[in-house]
């Protein structure tokens, strides 16, 4: 932790941006206390994720590790808009920010709504984590959730798992539209959960009681990109009926007069690159911000990304030379970078869309995903393979992926653009095609006319495609190291960087060859 810089931020909410922030805040040397409306602090960890999945009261102690740097201080029920106030906060504090996560969830909109036996998944997800005695919760028999992601799944998988007998989840669009992933739809299937597919809610059924007895569903259909009914409905009977169709942002949460002053994307809080807000010194990550999907690491990386703007009024964090005074900036082999941070060449550098969100987060430089020749390699699905401990716990991961599965041509096209776009980045093209002068002929000056500031020989790959001659069959051979750097001189005029394999005796010769 750095040393004390003499100012007290606050922070709002103790979720994954607010922690984040916080943790960040604390280590530049300034004092932190962040208000929770909650008695625990978490947030999705601590309360939106099903039980099963959350074991060990993991959350718990990540927090634990994250207040361990010292200067945060943490207080309870305390809630913006109810007992808390902006306009307090910025009066006592030197800076604020809003991690204020997203905390109303979306309605039907049917009549009967508010029946009991139909609830928000995750109020029951809440409830669900906090109960130490899961004899003492109450588990229907019949369960319908509606919805097709995580928290949809979740709830689904938790319900059979606690004991339901039948768990159907219902979604109005088919397999492929469902935002889960396919990890996700399979455990639910395993444990016994029916998926019903291009339906929506129609109507709800209710007992003589009032209390809920099933719902009747509209069969869907998509017709020129538009969702509609087809006129046939059918039923089906459920003693409990959970929603999981997304959340929206807490408007009360922003209800005093000077919180009603910020500057709002739709519902939520904009914010411009930097994190800040529309009002001086009030900074605002995760969730309820436009910016960005509604993940976890996006609201960390958010927190982290606004601690820096407090620290350093005016400055963006992305690429910065110089942090804390220090001068990160390197000069390799005539390839400058803001940072000595670079991406390896694998899947988070496959694509622009990742490659810019790298360097968005402060990256240096990438190794671009290993181009090769035309037809592209066909990958294996799935590319990852878990590394067990001894006690079944995952202790790492093995990327089995081959060379890029995307066409030379869009790659090229990308690498081009990303470029240009990022000129003070270092971006470096690695390369794997067969070994004749002929194939390197060919690609080495396309490659060099993205721009792209030198290329990688990918001679270490260790699963390098031995058939087509390549990646570790030829770093294992110093003769066909030796030919392959020189085609490579012969035909690029920029920095050639050579990747080497460590599958050899001596690592040394095939430097030397180089």
């Amino acid at each position: 932790r750095a040393a004390s810089t003499g100012r007290h931020v606050a922070v709002v909410g103790a979720g994954p941006a607010g922690l984040s922030c916080a943790h960040r805040l604390a280590m530049l040397g300034h004092q932190v206390t962040i208000f929770e409306a909650e008695q625990k602090p978490g947030g999705l960890n601590e309360y939106g994720i099903a039980r099963y999945k959350m074991t060990d009261d993991f959350a718990r102690k990540e927090v634990e590790f994250l207040l361990d740097i010292g200067g945060i201080d943490l207080q309870y029920g305390q809630r913006l808009g109810d007992n808390l106030t902006l306009d307090t906060l910025r009066q006592q504090y030197d800076s604020v920010f809003l991690g204020l996560g997203l905390g109303a969830s979306r309605t039907l909109g049917l009549t009967g709504e508010d029946a009991p036996g139909l609830m928000p998944a995750v109020d029951y997800i809440k409830t669900l984590r906090q109960t130490d005695d899961l004899g003492t919760l109450a588990v229907a028999k019949r369960c319908i959730v509606i919805g097709a992601g995580n928290t949809a799944i979740d709830m689904a998988t938790q319900m059979a798992r606690l004991g339901a007998k039948k768990v159907t989840l219902v979604y109005r669009r088919g397999v492929e539209a469902m935002p889960a992933t396919d990890h996700e739809q399979e455990i639910a299937k395993a444990n016994g959960v029916r998926m019903v597919i291009w339906a929506q809610p129609d109507e709800i059924l209710l007992d003589t009681q009032g209390r809920v007895a099933g719902m009747r569903f509209a069969n869907t259909a998509e017709q020129q990109g538009r969702l509609s009914t087809t006129g046939e409905t059918f039923e089906i009977a459920a003693d409990a009926v959970f929603t999981a169709i997304g959340q929206g942002f807490e408007g009360d949460s922003l209800r005093d007069a000077t919180a009603a002053e910020l500057a709002r994307d739709g519902e939520r809080i904009h914010v411009n690159e930097l994190f800040q807000t529309s009002l001086p010194n009030v900074y605002a990550g995760g969730d309820c911000v436009k910016p960005g999907q509604d993940l976890t690491v996006q609201a960390v990386q958010h927190g982290k990304l606004a601690a820096h703007a407090i620290s350093f009024p005016g400055k963006k964090n992305s690429g910065d030379s110089v942090v804390n005074g220090v001068d990160l900036s390197v000069n390799f082999a005539g390839i400058k970078a803001p940072n000595p941070f670079w991406l390896a060449s694998a899947p988070p550098t496959d694509k622009a869309y990742n490659v810019v969100r790298a360097y968005e987060a402060g990256w240096g430089g990438v190794v671009w995903k290993t181009l090769g020749e035309e037809p592209p390699a066909v990958n294996v699905s799935s590319r990852y393979s878990a590394h067990y401990g001894k006690n079944r716990e995952v202790i790492g991961f093995n990327n089995i992926e081959l060379i890029t599965d995307r066409s030379l041509e869009i790659n090229l096209q990308e690498i081009t653009q990303v470029k240009k776009d990022w000129p003070d980045r270092a971006l470096i093209v690695s390369i794997m095609v067969p070994c004749n002068e002929e194939a390197w002929a060919y690609i080495l000056p396309r490659v060099e006319a993205t721009g792209a500031d030198g290329i990688e020989l990918n001679l270490g790959c260790p699963h390098g495609m031995p058939e087509r001659g390549m990646g570790a069959a030829v770093g294992q051979n110093p003769d066909l190291i030796e030919k392959v750097t020189y085609w490579c001189k012969k035909h690029y005029s920029k920095p050639v960087i050579v990747k080497l394999t460590p599958n050899i005796t001596d690592i040394r010769v095939g430097a030397q060859a180089a």
